[in-house]
């Protein structure tokens, strides 16, 4: 079972409410940019996908945000440090209600 921590963040919660609510519009737009230390990527990306493990937070906030399912997706991985898994991405997805988002290291 994955654990989706992020729903039981207050600020997501306040965001998914906003969302529901329709304060802030229909959501038709997202940009994820994980914020993860450089000192991080050292110890850990000889180990671990950053995608599968933290990403995968962030998307599910994302299917979360949007009320949609995933219709396409494309990505482009980098390997600037070789580290075992990729220390560079970008994944764009396109959602079956229109709405596209793009997740991405920094």
């Amino acid at each position: 079972m994955v654990g989706h921590v992020c729903r039981f963040n207050p600020r997501c919660i306040a965001a998914k409410r906003e969302i529901d609510i329709g304060s802030i519009g229909h959501v038709v737009s997202l940009n994820d940019r994980p914020n993860v230390p450089a000192a991080w990527a050292a110890g850990a990306l000889d180990k671990v996908n950053p995608i599968s493990d933290t990403g995968i937070h962030d998307i599910d906030l994302m299917l979360w945000f949007t009320g949609a399912r995933v219709t396409s997706v494309y990505t482009q991985t980098l390997r600037v440090n070789n580290y075992a898994y990729p220390d560079m991405f970008k994944i764009m997805y396109r959602f079956d209600n229109g709405a596209s988002a793009i997740y991405e290291s920094a």
